[in-house]
């Protein structure tokens, strides 16, 4: 059963049985209340052997020669010149082709011969399809070297797209790459 002066007993052991000036009547109080109280008698012996625990030097120490032991252990385990032992060799590095299959102008540079070799037709298709879409600028005529080159060569309109694109591809890359070192440089 939880009396006022069992709160006020829990409270104390809570703040860690201060003693200070005013507090020291309160204290001999409630001590005297836990001697008879079955609830607060066990708890005040358990907050006063905690503490006694606590302020006792340590009963175990180390042995001598203990770090000695240990650094010889370790240095016994180390690689040998011969390979016996843990190895501490570096991991191995990415394999180059690893480090290429990751870069997005693989991908695109694949998918690009891959489209020619499959369906060269429908490619021619829709790179005339692309470069029919674009207005020609007002007042503009084309060099009649560029109809007869396109005549010529009734692929080179593929070849066009596909170099504007490859070259607006490079252009965004430099420009991600400009602007990564800019950040870095700007963060440090």
């Amino acid at each position: 059963m939880s009396t006022p002066i069992c709160e006020r007993m829990e409270r104390w052991l809570d703040d860690g049985r201060p003693r200070d000036g005013a507090s020291t009547a309160d204290a001999r109080e409630l001590e005297a209340h836990a001697a008879t109280c079955p609830r607060c008698g066990p708890a005040l012996a358990a907050a006063v052997a905690l503490d006694s625990a606590l302020r006792a030097p340590p009963g175990v120490r180390a042995p001598a020669g203990l770090a000695a032991d240990v650094m010889a252990r370790i240095a016994a385990e180390a690689p040998t010149a011969s390979g016996a032992g843990a190895t501490t060799e570096a991991p191995p590095r990415t394999p180059w082709w690893t480090l290429v299959l990751s870069e997005p102008w693989t991908l695109a540079g694949a998918s690009g011969v891959v489209a020619i070799v499959s369906g060269r037709d429908r490619l021619v298709a829709l790179a005339r399809t692309l470069t029919a879409s674009f207005p020609e600028p007002a007042g503009w005529t084309p060099p009649p070297w560029l109809d007869q080159a396109l005549a010529l060569a009734p692929h080179a309109q593929t070849a066009v797209a596909l170099g504007a694109a490859a070259a607006a591809g490079a252009f965004g890359w430099l420009l991600f790459r400009f602007s990564e070192a800019l950040f870095v440089r700007a963060a440090r």
